[in-house]
């Protein structure tokens, strides 16, 4: 398992970019078949959707540029890099691409990531050219979703408004710049099924079911629901009877099914050794979520969704039901079964639904259609209204996305800081190795050797053999990581470089040394400085009480509190105190902590650093008023 563990990451890139090939050289074969199948379409409807596909162009590409999921994205960039550079998928965890000295597997599938990276062999690693690959796949997904809506209903009109929803809508246009998968995602998806129901209205070409499995293949590698919609397209096909038992027997469609099994394999094998949430936290999916996901509701309803799109979209669900059962069984499928994943999901967020609009602007567009039919008597100068209301309540939408204090602005600005104020002490930290609890941010932004916060042995090691070592303190300092940073101010001397004030924390950077003990002091000197640790023996932490402590002279640097024998330190700048600031001559000096009201009165204990550079015994300390929350 620890061999298969160590070479996955070099098998999913190997594999990544068979399929990939494989997939580009289908697409070349059938690209004659496909002109051929779309000959028979009105010239004036080609250039409508040019007109379509230039205008999405343009929305996108004037939207603001943002990152959209802190920090999930330099995950992907930082993947694409390593792919790059090692030829593995994963992030350096001590040291940096290149010169690794321990590589960690990405959380992440690699199907993004390795388009990711063939864009920086060509272009130049930057999160720009990262973002422009979400950008292309945003695009062509106008006329996938065209030539989707096409295939299903033989209608030009339906094809047109799924290709005009799609360029105009709000939470596709706002991810499209981002370098967030979900784009990407649902680009295969619609690739996928363009070229199954390809397969069954051309003759049964065997070349499209290839491209197929092939795009049903990559897609499933993009991220891990999508092996439901693997299940979903073999339902839809037999359905409508496109494959033959007969067929199934060939040896070119046994070794395609052959890729797609390896694919999905890989995915399944990334999950589970990269300690994914979806195979490593048993509540990821519980029936207990669908209250708290079904806030999500708004999406129908609200900013991320032009209202009107939503009546239009029941009609097509109605009309779907009575005239095409075969249709709707496969948007249906597609759009309530990724539904139903997602509002069981833990972390269920909007970007989600990207995976899951093109079904429902399909159905909207047929909606727009039947109206149209139903009433003949509308001009055409009614469905341009109709599109000018839909087109203003688009940009209507995205106003209220982009506005100063939405919510997607909030967490943008944010995060971004930390982008910032990296970028601003590149040149303090060159050549520096940099101790953090994301590794891969480090490495992606500014390019610097960094270890993992966790490393602490290997972390001493480089404070005795380096010339400099700094610890970088960041969101995760204050959530999943909390105990691992702290335990860094607590082994180690830690001394501010820098520091800034974040929406919701501090980001800091710390020059960092091993704690010195008197040994190195004179005697007598006044520079001797004794550190102090306060020890309070407890169980919870449900009030407060206040320790005095009186003992000699000197500076209290670091207090620990120990819970259930699990220690908690806190610097004393924490507690409203400056670090150093506070001298114990004569003068009391107080601490507050947490602890249980029926464990007042329990021992409290304080212990000094000896010249000798080893801790001195336990002492009691007195404790003064006890302070109820």
């Amino acid at each position: 398992m620890k061999l298969l563990r160590t070479l996955l990451p070099i098998i999913e890139s190997y594999c990544s970019l068979l399929n990939f090939v494989l997939l580009i050289i289908y697409i070349g074969i059938n690209f004659k078949a496909i002109i051929e199948f779309f000959k028979k379409i009105e010239i004036k409807t080609w250039k409508i959707l040019i007109i379509i596909i230039l205008v999405g162009f343009l929305i996108r590409f004037l939207t603001p540029w943002y990152h959209l999921v802190y920090f999930d994205e330099f995950d992907y960039m930082e993947g694409a890099r390593s792919i790059l550079i090692e030829n593995k998928y994963g992030f350096c965890g001590f040291g940096n691409l290149g010169n690794c000295h321990d590589f960690y597997m990405q959380p992440h599938p690699i199907g993004y990531p390795f388009v990711v990276s063939l864009a920086y062999y060509l272009f130049g690693i930057s999160e720009i050219v990262a973002m422009s690959v979400n950008l292309f796949f945003s695009i062509l997904s106008i006329f996938l979703i065209f030539g989707v809506s096409y295939l299903l209903f033989d209608n030009e009109s339906i094809s047109l408004w799924s290709s005009f929803f799609l360029s105009l809508f709000p939470i596709h246009v706002m991810f499209s710049t981002s370098a967030s998968p979900e784009v990407f995602s649902s680009a295969f998806i619609l690739l996928s099924i363009f070229s199954f129901l390809l397969y069954i209205k051309n003759n049964k070409r065997m070349e499209f079911l290839i491209m197929g499995l092939l795009s049903l293949s990559y897609m499933v590698s993009i991220r891990p629901e999508n092996i439901l919609f693997s299940v979903i397209c073999f339902l839809i096909l037999k359905s409508y009877k496109g494959i033959e038992t007969e067929n199934l027997m060939k040896p070119d469609i046994v070794a395609f099914f052959l890729v797609f099994l390896i694919s999905s394999s890989l995915i399944v094998l990334h999950i589970f050794f990269s300690k994914s949430n979806w195979t490593h936290n048993n509540n990821i999916f519980s029936m207990n979520f669908i209250k708290k996901n079904l806030n999500y509701i708004e999406f129908w309803t609200k900013k991320y969704n032009p209202i009107l799109l939503f009546p239009l979209f029941l009609l097509g669900i109605y009309i779907s039901i009575k005239k095409h059962k075969k249709e709707i069984l496969l948007l249906g499928s597609w759009l309530f079964g990724f539904l139903f994943l997602y509002i069981i999901y833990a972390s269920f967020t909007n970007r989600f639904m990207l995976q899951i609009i093109s079904p429902y602007i399909i159905l909207s567009s047929l909606g727009v259609y039947y109206i149209k039919k139903s009433i003949k008597k509308l001009s055409k100068y009614f469905f341009i209204f109709l599109a000018c209301i839909l087109v203003l309540s688009n940009f209507l939408a995205l106003y209220f996305i982009y506005l100063p204090d939405s919510e997607i602005l909030n967490e943008h600005n944010t995060f971004s800081r930390e982008e910032v104020f990296l970028k601003d002490v590149k040149d303090e930290v060159r050549d520096c190795y940099i101790i953090a609890s994301s590794p891969f941010f480090i490495n992606f932004l500014i390019n610097e050797k960094s270890i993992d916060i966790t490393r602490i042995n290997d972390i001493r090691n480089l404070i005795e053999t380096e010339k400099c070592v700094v610890f970088y303190e960041n969101f995760f300092c204050f959530q999943s990581q909390k105990e691992s940073c702290e335990r860094i101010h607590y082994e180690f001397d830690t001394t501010l470089i820098k520091s800034i004030r974040n929406n919701l924390y501090d980001i800091s950077l710390y020059k960092v040394n091993l704690i010195k003990g008197d040994k190195d002091m004179k005697e007598g000197s006044e520079d001797i400085i004794p550190k102090y640790q306060i020890r309070v023996f407890l169980e919870e932490k449900d009030s407060k009480v206040k320790v005095t402590v009186k003992e000699g002279k000197g500076i209290v640097e670091k207090v620990e509190l120990l819970t259930n024998d699990m220690a908690y330190l806190r610097e004393i700048n924490e507690r409203g105190i400056k670090k150093g600031d506070v001298k114990l001559e004569k003068n009391d000096v107080s601490f507050l902590f947490m602890i249980p009201k029926n464990n007042i009165g329990k021992k409290i204990k304080v212990r000094s650093y000896l010249s000798s550079g080893e801790w001195s015994d336990w002492s009691e300390v007195d404790t003064g008023d006890v302070l109820s929350i």
